[in-house]
């Protein structure tokens, strides 16, 4: 699989930009540019481009945002986790009225946006002809690896993953569906603050070695990160 080069950070008048500069052997994907540069999406990191004879700059303005990496660096309530994810649903959703492939969609922490409060989430979409990975598999390793605040009946999560286990009748329609049925659900403040309601190791189902990530030698800085 193609690795792609380095994205990088600028700070212009007081903004701050992701930044990827175009290589040699990238090929653009150029309705999904066109479509990004002539379109406000909602859910999507502003876009803008340079070019420059064969040169080609992207920007994406992420002033005042954070990364979900950051967001979930410490304990994720409830209520904020199931917005999270909703959020990004009805990203991935709306990639279809913008005739958008899910697979130029960059899925991963680092490099999904939100703001401090995890609201809303931004996400990048990079307009390169690339092999992306599936959205069922990266939202099952994210609730897998999301640290979960244990004082909250967290039995959710569980049933979550079971229903993001079957790749091949997987509806994104259909997970944000359950994710607002969980929101909705009156029993979600029962056991507020009750210890011992996080998911445990029997209501957990075991994670698959494809989700698992390499620990030596991993580097975790979004700074230096390369995507497949």
């Amino acid at each position: 699989m193609e690795r792609l080069d380095l994205f990088g950070y600028e700070e212009q008048e007081g903004k701050r930009y992701l930044i990827y500069e175009k290589r040699e052997t990238d090929v653009l994907d150029t309705f999904t540019m066109e479509m990004l540069s002539n379109n406000k999406i909602e859910g999507l990191a502003p876009f803008s481009c340079i070019r420059m004879n064969r040169d080609v700059k992207m920007k994406y303005n992420i002033t005042g945002l954070i990364t979900l990496q950051e967001l979930f660096s410490s304990p994720i309530r409830k209520q904020k986790f199931l917005g999270i994810l909703e959020s990004l649903a009805e990203n991935m959703l709306r990639a279809d009225e913008y005739m958008l492939d899910v697979s130029s969609y960059i899925l991963d922490e680092s490099f999904i946006y939100t703001d401090p409060e995890g609201r809303k989430t931004f996400m990048i979409v990079l307009p390169i002809r690339r092999e992306g990975e599936k959205a069922e598999v990266f939202l099952r390793r994210l609730l897998f690896d999301v640290k979960y605040d244990q004082t909250e009946d967290c039995s959710y999560v569980a049933s979550l993953i079971n229903f993001l286990g079957n790749e091949n009748s997987f509806s994104m329609k259909d997970f944000r569906d359950q994710i607002i049925r969980f929101k909705k659900n009156p029993a979600a403040e029962q056991n507020r603050n009750q210890p011992g309601k996080g998911p445990s190791d029997a209501q957990m189902p075991k994670k698959p070695e494809y989700l698992k990530k390499e620990s030596a030698g991993e580097n975790n800085d979004p700074s230096e990160y390369r995507f497949p």
